[in-house]
């Protein structure tokens, strides 16, 4: 669990914030009851770091479906984007009096 400190608190004890958040993980500062910052240990930004490098960005998930073998051959006048759409009237709704 998240433990929240206000900036005059963690001002007031950042020593003690710097060893909670080897045990925890992470801390909340808050401003005026909102919060403005979290400090967290350097394993777990390490941590974060990693996972954002290998996460793939929507443009190139794209570009590597489009890479894959077979899909060269396709273009968008090939497809048949009409007969996915449903056509039918939809469903009855009725409203309240």
């Amino acid at each position: 669990m998240t433990k929240t400190y206000s900036v005059a608190e963690a001002r007031n004890s950042l020593t003690s914030l710097i060893d909670e958040v080897q045990i925890s993980k992470t801390v909340e500062i808050t401003r005026r009851g909102k919060p403005v910052a979290i400090l967290v240990s350097v394993k777990e930004y390490d941590s974060l770091k990693q996972r954002g490098k290998r996460r793939k960005g929507l443009w190139e998930v794209i570009l590597r479906v489009r890479n894959q073998p077979g899909f060269e051959g396709i273009d968008k006048d090939d497809l048949d984007f009409d007969a996915l759409r449903d056509r039918s009237g939809g469903r009855e709704i009725s409203w309240p009096n």
